[in-house]
């Protein structure tokens, strides 16, 4: 562990808390992190098993098409930058465009998430938490950090059909 004396010895608008809570959040944002990859990757597994390689000219609107094509084009243009790193386009959605997705072919879900409110209440709970954190946020309380945790364990649970 960093030693927090040296660390915010000198810096006058810094907290000793503020180290804990940045901690706090780095584990928030590597829970949300899997949690979302897992959401794409069961979006594109299934639409790729469904509707072959071709499945994002079929499913995305063409609202998400262009917000992508605009995302990707930003990065190409900012060579010193790393791009995302994922060939897939879901890997651009916000988290709200994933669940358009869900809804979009819900018959293709459903045999693997159980109901489309299961999603919807998930997402919609952790979209507000993830913000919070995803902009160096801190979680107000144990009880949001909890949830977050939850949430991600009912996904998987629901998934694995454990």
């Amino acid at each position: 562990m960093v030693d927090q004396t040296i660390l915010f010895s000198n810096l006058s608008f810094v907290q000793t808390g503020d180290f804990y809570f940045a901690v706090f959040g780095d584990f928030t944002i590597a829970v949300n992190n899997c949690y979302e990859n897992s959401v794409r990757q069961l979006v594109e597994k299934i639409l790729v098993q469904n509707l072959g390689d071709n499945w994002w000219e079929q499913v995305a609107s063409t609202k998400m098409k262009r917000e992508v094509e605009q995302l990707q084009e930003n990065e190409k243009k900012r060579k010193w930058l790393s791009v995302r790193g994922k060939v897939s386009p879901l890997y651009y959605l916000q988290w709200g465009d994933l669940v358009k997705l869900i809804r979009k072919h819900e018959d293709l879900f459903l045999p693997h998430v159980g109901s489309l409110r299961f999603v919807e209440n998930r997402f919609e709970e952790l979209e507000s938490l993830r913000n919070i954190v995803a902009h160096n946020g801190v979680l107000p309380s144990e009880n949001d950090f909890q949830r977050v945790i939850i949430s991600f364990r009912d996904w998987c649970r629901q998934l694995d059909g454990k």
